[in-house]
């Protein structure tokens, strides 16, 4: 069971596509900004950067599964095999997507605010290094926003 979702051109159209392009898209920039702070980041040892880790590993497994979706719906595998309701799998799927990323930028933010209140966003600033705390930033915003893209996508699916 396909669960009335169209393939190729007509789903790029489409409410689904349309959000699973922003979801991708969302979704490299967290992992691109944040990655980018993990790379020149020179204190790897301090507490709390696990949080970092698991943001950029939870966002980029989220992203994979986002782009599988996307082509599963777009090249219309979804209606080749049957017997899956493909709409209410990936709405399950999406809603728990949009869990995992709504947490781990709770956590990333977090960590944002830990750093500044141990003066380290000031000291990268002063040292004019490559890693800057507003690269966190904008992985928390992105992070907040692909989340609730996902779970609206997952609500759209489930009304499929």
């Amino acid at each position: 069971m396909a669960g009335g979702i169209n393939g190729g051109v007509q789903y790029l159209k489409s409410a689904p596509g349309v959000l699973k392009i922003l979801e991708i898209i969302l979704q490299l920039a967290c992992v691109g900004s944040v990655g980018y702070f993990w790379d020149h980041w020179a204190w790897k040892d301090l507490v709390k950067n696990d949080y970092i880790k698991v943001f950029l590993w939870s966002t980029a497994a989220s992203g994979i599964i986002t782009l599988l979706f996307f082509l599963i719906f777009l090249i219309g595998l979804h209606k080749k095999i049957k017997f899956l309701n493909w709409a209410k799998i990936a709405a399950a799927i999406f809603i728990l997507l949009a869990s995992l990323l709504f947490v781990v930028s709770g956590l990333l933010a977090n960590t944002l605010i830990y750093y500044k209140d141990k003066e380290h966003c000031n000291a990268l600033e002063l040292s004019d290094a490559d890693s800057q705390c507003k690269q966190l930033t904008a992985g928390i915003v992105c992070g907040f926003f692909a989340g609730a893209i996902l779970l609206v996508d997952g609500i759209v699916h489930f009304k499929l």
